[in-house]
């Protein structure tokens, strides 16, 4: 089966390198600003210069209900805007009309096979063109009141820079030494706070957590540190903070869950989201999960393959057998039990944790290793 993915923004591309893992034939085209370290699709030759909608399944992704949000309330359209060009990324809502007049005559022919994943953080919208469009239809950010159309939730948010390197460089070039993870007796976040779209969200959850929790000792960086400096910092703290921005969904899931490093979150989260997560997300510092449990959770449930599966399954697609790659079952269990054995727990390769989450066992998925290798020295400015 062969699968067309249309990405306007780049927030499907952890999905999308889930789909190509499991051996479909993909054709990836995408829209929007990035860094270099963020075009490992293109530098694989798996990224298209046109949409292809000829597909057997067609995914359509981005970020739309943040774009009727910012044409409902008349802003950014100073912003470029360029008539002429449907792929012209820009804030500007105006754009998204133009766009969208390129794809409902295309789209209407492929209807019975097209998926669209509205990737927006704002999650109490439901975009019109969502509505209209897709034989299944996916949120990022699902209220869990839902709305009258039919959505499935889409929990997952991939940071770019560091699913290259997970998916180039590997993420043991990356990992400290055991004897300095969780060494500092402390709550560490990284990231943006002052974001007008946060409309002072985050800094007043930090407030609140610091009221609530007085005598845990909490580091907060908002700039001054690149990527590798602060995934060192994470591992190096006892807990990282999870803090919702403008939507509920962040970047440090995927940061701490790839690295092992227990999170607490700043306040429950609102939308609709399987149980797993809500375990990674305590919101008390004593009740912590285990790096052991925190790696079975990526491997598991949010892993891109994971993404990738959680699509396909509701679309009515079994998914594919996944041809082994030599090592990846070795390294991701030998990860879950090195931290476990830090922790004094036992057996960890066949133990099984609250709920869900367990070490995986040989029939679950692999990574394909066709990636080409690049250095460290690529990412320190990302």
């Amino acid at each position: 089966m062969d699968i067309g993915i249309l990405d306007f923004g780049g927030n499907f591309a952890g999905a999308a390198l889930g789909l190509l893992a499991q051996g479909f034939e993909v054709s990836y085209f995408r829209t929007g600003p990035r860094k270099p370290q963020e075009s490992l699709l293109a530098r694989l030759g798996w990224e298209v210069s046109e949409p292809y909608l000829r597909a057997d399944l067609v995914i359509v992704a981005g970020s739309f209900a943040d774009e009727a949000w910012a044409y409902e309330l008349g802003i950014q359209r100073e912003a470029p805007l360029a008539p002429e060009d449907p792929f012209f990324f820009s804030i500007n809502p105006l754009q998204r009309r133009v766009r969208d007049r390129w794809l409902e005559p295309r789209l209407r022919e492929c209807e019975h096979r097209l998926a669209v994943v509205d990737m927006s953080d704002c999650g109490e919208m439901l975009d019109p063109f969502l509505a209209q469009h897709g034989n299944w239809k996916f949120k990022r950010e699902l209220p869990a009141y839902g709305f009258d159309v039919p959505v499935e939730p889409f929990p997952f948010l991939y940071h770019p820079t560091l699913l290259t390197m997970e998916w180039s460089v590997g993420l043991d070039r990356l990992e400290l030494p055991h004897e300095a993870r969780q060494s500092r007796d402390e709550i560490f976040f990284a990231g943006t706070l002052q974001h007008w779209r946060y409309f002072g969200r985050r800094r007043a959850l930090i407030h609140r957590f610091q009221k609530r929790f007085p005598r845990e000792s909490l580091r907060v960086i908002e700039n001054g540190m690149t990527c590798v400096e602060v995934w060192n910092e994470l591992q190096l703290a006892r807990a990282g903070l999870y803090l919702p921005g403008r939507g509920e969904l962040c970047f440090r899931l995927h940061e701490c869950a790839a690295f092992g490093v227990p999170l607490v979150a700043a306040e429950e989260l609102s939308i609709s989201v399987p149980d797993a997560w809500t375990r990674m997300l305590p919101t008390d510092p004593s009740k912590l999960r285990s790096s052991a449990e925190v790696l079975a959770f990526y491997h598991k449930h949010y892993h891109p393959i994971r993404a990738a599966q959680w699509l396909l399954e509701r679309i009515g697609l079994a998914p594919s057998a996944i041809a082994p790659e030599p090592g990846f079952l070795d390294r991701a269990r030998r990860r879950e039990e090195e931290a476990a054995s830090r922790q004094g727990e036992e057996q960890v390769g066949s133990g099984v944790y609250e709920g869900d989450d367990r070490v995986f066992e040989d029939v679950d998925f692999e990574i394909v290793d066709d990636v080409e290798n690049w250095g460290l020295s690529d990412f320190l400015r990302s």
